[in-house]
Order: C-alpha cells, then structure tokens, then sequence
C-alpha cells in the first residue's frame, strides 16, 4: 500500500508539473502570437490597425483622449520608414517565431515527459531570462551621466516642444502616471514644463506646481 501510495503522488506531482508547464507555453505563445501579428500587420499593411488599438487602450486606461488615432497613425508611418525601426521590428518577428518554435518543443517534451526535450527547453529559457534581466537592469539602473538611455532621453526631452511626435505622448502618460517631473528630476526641462508635470490642471505649468 505504501509503494501504491508513493506512486500515486509522484504521479500526481509529475501531472502538476507537466500541466503548468503547458500552461506557461500556452500563455508565451498567445503573447508571441500577438506580438508577431502586430509587427507583421506594421510591416505588410502600415500602422493603421495597431495605431487603433494602441489608441483604444491607451484612452480607455485613462479615461481621457490621450492619444489622437490621425496623429499616432502618422507617427508610426514616419517610424516604420526609419531604418532604426525596421530593423528591431525585423528582429522582432524572427524572435517571436524562434519562440514558437522553442515552445513547440517544450510542448512536446512536457507531453512525452522527454528529459532531453525538457532540458533543452527550460536552459533556452533560464538563459534567455538572464539575458533579458540583464538588459533591463543595464538600461534601467544605468546611473551613468554619460550613459544610452540618459542621453536619449534628455535629447527627446530637448525636442519636447519642437514637434508632436509619439515620444511626447509616452513622455506625458509616464509622467502623469508616475507623477514625477523630468527623467532624473524637474531640471530636465529647464524651467519649461509641459502639463503632464502639474498636479492640477493650470495655464502655465511652474516649479511650485511640479510633482
């Protein structure tokens, strides 16, 4: 009876981790999916579907018009024809199949309880994890005066009132959302600052407002 019982609840565990582990690869390959949809639907036939949906779910986060649909479809128009768009978004859709591809065969291995399957498919992903995290945390807590994203920002900063591109809509909705002034703080903007960084809705935005 014992020897039964011991084989019921290794069996048991067994199914606990097969089937997770299926739901894991389900949920990455409905995210892949989506994602390769909406890069290959940029590519093939323009911006003007994913420019309805980013607009749909941005306003309706926020209750408010947030985003103008003509303006962001314009946006991306101009986006897509810049090499250092097309290339990351290329990237994109060989990443996204590769991917599926990985989870097909992690599918497979959770089904036929493959060790060698199994193996390959969980150090691809521990790998791939580290490497992402890492990424993160360099463009992230890169505190550098000199550093990519430091630089990048402060120049989309600079342009803020020169143009009305997408980078000033991800600019409000970040500041707004965090309510905070400024990349490392309100002397980003050099004592212009746009609406996005007041609390209250004012005439002209001033440092005494400022979050």
């Amino acid at each position: 009876h014992f020897y039964k019982r011991l084989l019921f609840i290794m069996k048991s565990c067994t199914n606990l981790i097969r089937y997770s582990l299926l739901l894991f690869i389900f949920i990455s390959c409905m995210a892949a999916l989506v994602v390769l949809g909406l890069d290959l639907d940029l590519l093939l036939n323009g911006p003007d579907y994913l420019a309805k949906v980013i607009t749909n779910i941005v306003n309706r986060l926020h209750q408010d018009e947030m985003v103008a649909e003509d303006q962001l479809k314009a946006v991306l128009l101009d986006a897509r024809q810049s090499l250092w768009v097309h290339i990351p978004m290329v990237m994109v859709v060989v990443l996204s199949i590769m991917l599926l591809l990985l989870n097909c065969l992690g599918c497979a291995g959770a089904c036929l309880l493959s060790y060698s399957l199994l193996s390959g498919f969980t150090m691809f992903m521990f790998v791939s994890f580290v490497l992402y995290a890492c990424l993160a945390l360099w463009i992230f807590a890169n505190n550098m005066e000199d550093s990519v994203m430091d630089s990048f920002v402060t120049e989309k900063i600079s342009q803020y009132s020169q143009s009305e591109g997408i980078f000033n809509m991800v600019i409000d909705t970040v500041q707004r959302d965090l309510q905070c002034c400024g990349f490392k703080s309100s002397a980003d903007w050099a004592g212009i600052f746009p609406a996005s960084c007041c609390l209250e809705v004012v005439e002209e935005c001033q440092l005494k407002n400022v979050y």
